[in-house]
């Protein structure tokens, strides 16, 4: 028997899917491959365009990942250490009641914490004109007094 008689004889059983499946391919190259190879063009291009940008942008990264997170771990550990330290040292509900008070009324308060009330017994409507009577009799009393003592 004829080597290429056995091969045909055992694929004629599969001839008809491998003719379908042919067709699709033909089908494929004829109606989708412009567009498929379009896109595939595209996608070269970009690749070649931001791929150098990726590595550029990878290496970066891995740089800061190497230098600078170190520091920054420690900084944040440090920062959540002092913030749960004070949440245990302090009352934090007594922070946020004092922090909810009135400015405002605090500041006029310290402005001013003492209010005096004047209750006038002998009204003055300014300090000069009630004093005039005491001053001029104290004029009049040190200006005898200098006429007495130069008689002489």
């Amino acid at each position: 028997m004829n080597p290429l008689h056995n091969l045909f004889s055992t694929a004629q059983p599969d001839w008809p899917a491998l003719v379908q499946n042919i067709k699709h391919a033909a089908e494929f190259i004829r109606n989708d491959w412009p567009a498929a190879k379009h896109d595939l063009q595209k996608t070269a291009v970009l690749l070649d365009t931001q791929l150098p940008k990726l590595e550029r942008s990878v290496h970066r990264a891995a740089l800061f990942a190497k230098k600078d997170l170190p520091a920054m771990e420690r900084s944040i550990t440090r920062t959540a250490d002092k913030i749960r330290d004070f949440e245990r040292n302090n009352n934090l509900i007594d922070i946020i009641k004092a922090l909810k008070n009135d400015a405002q009324k605090e500041s006029d308060f310290l402005a001013s914490p003492i209010t005096l009330k004047e209750k006038k017994i002998f009204p003055i409507p300014n300090y000069g004109s009630a004093m005039t009577p005491f001053y001029t009799l104290l004029a009049l009393w040190v200006g005898g007094m200098l006429l007495i003592s130069s008689s002489e």
